[in-house]
């Protein structure tokens, strides 16, 4: 067994043999000029990235107005474009109202919708608190919105 230790001590001094000289085991070693060599290279690509990235940034924020005319045609709308502000939908029908009338809970509604609902309650469908009233008021602000977003979407 004592021989088997020694074979053991004796490969691990030529470890330590082959690591000497090699740079610490973290890589070839470098010559200081290889070094700047690879360091001006490096600020080279940095300075032309850099370069690039600032001529891009200055399209975007100043583009040519045929080019940006043309790329809002060419895209498709999206979905934000399409779908209609929450004060034109109705909260009973989740619908875009074409009728709006104001309730006492000072929400607007589908003239339709909350007829049938307050048929047979006496609160408001939002909050949940009595109404003091079930008077509807006609919102024809709130119908003049509607109708010019609708006319807009229909003529894009």
């Amino acid at each position: 067994m004592a021989g088997g230790r020694e074979k053991e001590s004796k490969k691990g001094k030529k470890k330590k043999k082959k690591g000497k000289g090699g740079g610490g085991g973290a890589g070839p070693s470098r010559e200081p000029e290889d070094e700047a060599a690879l360091a001006a290279g490096e600020e080279a690509e940095l300075a032309a990235a850099l370069e690039e990235s600032a001529r891009l940034e200055e399209e975007r924020q100043a583009p040519d107005e045929q080019a940006s005319s043309s790329l809002a045609a060419e895209r498709p709308p999206s979905v934000e474009e399409e779908e209609p502000p929450d004060d034109f939908v109705c909260p009973i029908t989740t619908e875009v109202m074409s009728d709006p009338v104001m309730a006492a809970d000072g929400h607007a509604y589908e003239r339709t919708a909350i007829e049938r609902w307050l048929a047979t309650k006496s609160t408001s469908p939002l909050t949940g608190g009595e109404l003091e009233h079930s008077i509807l008021v006609p919102s024809h602000m709130l119908r003049r919105m509607i109708r010019d977003w609708e006319g807009a979407r229909k003529a894009a």
